[in-house]
């Protein structure tokens, strides 16, 4: 038997007409061909379409309250147009969507209503949260039990899960009316999503509080981070820990 031929090799510029002629309804690719060599228009449309319906569900699957915000139709049109213009990075599909609050915050149809795109934001960081790393959470009482003069130093490690989402339009509250079954509207300024174990939990935040966590997140020492205005600190901090915002680990800073 003769032994078996390596299928020629794609050139690269090739690969690349191909893919962008995926994000391109009417384009075609020039000399594209099936196994038997004939002529292969019809069928690349075929895929083409397919690609799209398959990624537009994707994202109606992962932003199930902004679809109901926006509508069956509206969202569907907007997926489309998205899908058409952003092509997924990774092989996950998870993690496809990460700028599609953005795309929906260009649209005219959606500026009067910025709360869309945050509770589109929102909906993704609950999403990472959930695909997130495990880690364990930081205890509760981990910082009563540090001196009292080392708490100023004190350096807290994001969870992986920890996600931070302003909406100060009231994007949260619109994700929670367009949950199945609906939840109460809250008064907050940014969403805190974490899992400290098995459940996303979504925590709302004050202005001074989401200020804080952000200083928190990205480093900040705590008794920097802390110089807030108006920022209650003691519940604000305890509600961060019951929420599992940061990881198990040594306090940096602290020794």
């Amino acid at each position: 038997m003769p032994p078996e031929r390596e299928a020629p090799a794609v050139p690269a510029a090739d690969r690349s007409a191909f893919a962008a002629a995926l994000g391109r309804p009417g384009t075609n690719v020039a000399g594209l061909t099936d196994g038997r060599g004939r002529a292969a228009a019809d069928r690349f449309r075929v895929y083409r379409n397919n690609v799209v319906v398959s990624l537009a569900e994707a994202l109606e699957a992962a932003f199930p309250a902004t679809r109901r915000l926006l509508g069956e139709a509206f969202f569907r049109a907007a997926a489309v147009a998205y899908v058409e213009e952003e092509k997924p990075a990774s092989p996950l599909l998870f993690r496809y969507g990460a700028t599609f609050a953005d795309h929906l915050a260009r649209l005219p149809g959606v500026a009067p209503y910025p709360f869309v795109p945050e509770a589109a934001r929102i909906e993704f960081a609950r999403l990472q949260a959930y695909h997130a790393a495990d880690a364990g959470p930081l205890p509760a009482d981990a910082l009563a039990r540090l001196p009292l003069e080392a708490l100023p130093a004190a350096v807290l490690a994001p969870h992986p899960a920890t996600r931070l989402v302003a909406a100060p339009a009231g994007g949260l509250s619109a994700w929670r009316r367009n949950q199945d079954p609906p939840l109460a509207p809250v008064e907050a300024a940014a969403a805190l999503v974490t899992r400290p174990r098995l459940e996303v939990m979504v925590t709302p935040l004050t202005a001074p509080a989401a200020t804080f966590a952000a200083a928190l997140l990205d480093g900040r020492p705590l008794g920097e981070a802390a110089a807030v205005e108006d920022l209650d600190l003691a519940p604000v901090l305890g509600a961060l820990l019951t929420a599992g915002a940061f990881r198990a680990s040594p306090l940096a800073g602290s020794t």
